[in-house]
Order: C-alpha cells, then structure tokens, then sequence
C-alpha cells in the first residue's frame, strides 16, 4: 500500500461523507440495520482494495461495542462512524498492519461516543419538531407545509452536523498523523501490536454481549496470562 498524499487525504474525506451519509440515509429511511454495522463497511472496504487490514479494524471495532444495542432513548457508540473515518484515512496514508493501524485504531474509539453525543442531540430537536407539529395539529392549523418544512430541516440538520463533525475528526486524525511524522519521522508504529492482541481486547465487548460468567472468568484469566507474559517476559 502507497501514501497518497495531500491529495489522497482529501479523497478520503469525500469517500468517508459519501459512504457515512449513504448509511445514514439507508439507516434512518430504509431501516437497513447492516448500515449500523462497521463489519458491513468492512466487507465493502476489503472488496474494493483487497486490503486485509480493513477488514481486520471493521472486525475490531464491531467487536469493541457489540454487547451494547440501540434500544428506546439510549444511544450507543457509533462504531460505523469511527470506521469510516479511519479506513479511508488509513488507506490514504499507507498504513500497514496492526503496528502502524493500532494508534489510529485506539484514537478512533473517542469518536464512535462523540457521534453517539451528537446523534443524541440532534434526536432532541426532532423531538421539539414533533412538539411543535402536534400544537399546530391541536390547533387545527394546515400540517402538510409544516411536516414538509420539519422534514427538509430534519435531513438538511442531519447532514450539516454529522458531514461538519465528519472533518473535525479527520482533521483530529491528520493532526496526529502530522505530529507524529514530526516527532518520529513516519508514523507511529507499536512494534508489540498485532491483529491478535488487538482482537483479543476487543473480544470483551462479545464476551459481555454473551452475559455468560464463565466465558468473563475465562476471559479474565486469558488476559492475566497474557499481562503476566507480556509484563515479566516469562
């Protein structure tokens, strides 16, 4: 894989809003569930540049968050959202394997509760949008301008703030990119990092998804082994 550059980094940024608004029309209009699930983008991503590594991080993240559900008010961590803006941004900077993808990756997950944060907040002023709808339908006013009025500002909100919130994020990603560029002369890389030890962390999220006891003691012993291992080089 080749670093593609300024250019590169801004394609990345188009391909990320494209596809990130795609899956949030399918979601929200068509009430597709695979949009809400990075391994789908993942499959997608490896499809299109035969890139192992992409699908890997899609199965990361997928794992990270998967005893957590979309249920009533609650809103999970958005793990597509943190994906999109780190594959395409991982495949314009060149980076290969868990060693150069492990400081993205972990750097990443902050995003997936930032997009949960704001998700949430543009629920509420649907919510005052239903308010308002239901006190012209009691007061017997004409509702076709106003659900066509609230429907349009419900998409264009949407749109505005996730695309707006989608470049901060890839700036924040290319800021840490650049700094450690600057400071290490390429990027950061954790030799000890692999797809192994990186699964295995995030094997937790589908050990609690299970709600069984004995898989968590398992698990818990697994990574006391492992942290003993790694710790006191047995």
């Amino acid at each position: 894989m080749e670093a593609y550059g300024v250019v590169g980094c801004l394609a990345a940024l188009a391909v990320s809003g494209l596809v990130f608004n795609l899956f949030r029309l399918g979601y929200y209009l068509a009430g597709i569930s695979l949009f809400r699930h990075p391994l789908f983008a993942g499959i997608l991503a490896w499809l299109i540049t035969q890139d192992i590594n992409l699908l890997l991080a899609a199965l990361f993240f997928e794992l990270f968050w998967l005893d957590l559900f979309n249920v009533g008010t609650y809103v999970p961590p958005d793990s597509v959202f943190a994906y999109l803006v780190f594959a395409p941004l991982a495949y314009a900077l060149g980076l290969q394997g868990a060693e150069q993808m492990s400081l993205f990756l972990l750097c990443c997950l902050p995003l997936a509760g930032l997009s949960a944060k704001i998700e949430q907040f543009i629920r509420q002023r649907h919510t005052r949008d239903y308010h308002v709808l239901n006190k012209v339908i009691n007061e017997g006013g004409e509702i076709s301008a106003v659900m066509d009025s609230i429907a349009w500002c419900g998409l264009w909100r949407m749109a505005i703030i996730s695309n707006l919130m989608l470049g901060l994020c890839f700036l924040y990603l290319l800021g840490l990119a650049w700094l450690s560029i600057r400071f290490f002369g390429s990027v950061y890389s954790i030799p000890w990092a692999d797809w192994h030890f990186l699964l295995c962390f995030a094997a937790a999220g589908g050990l609690l998804a299970l709600r069984i006891p004995q898989a968590m003691v398992c698990f818990i012993a697994c990574v006391t082994v492992v942290g003993a291992v790694f710790i006191f080089g047995f």
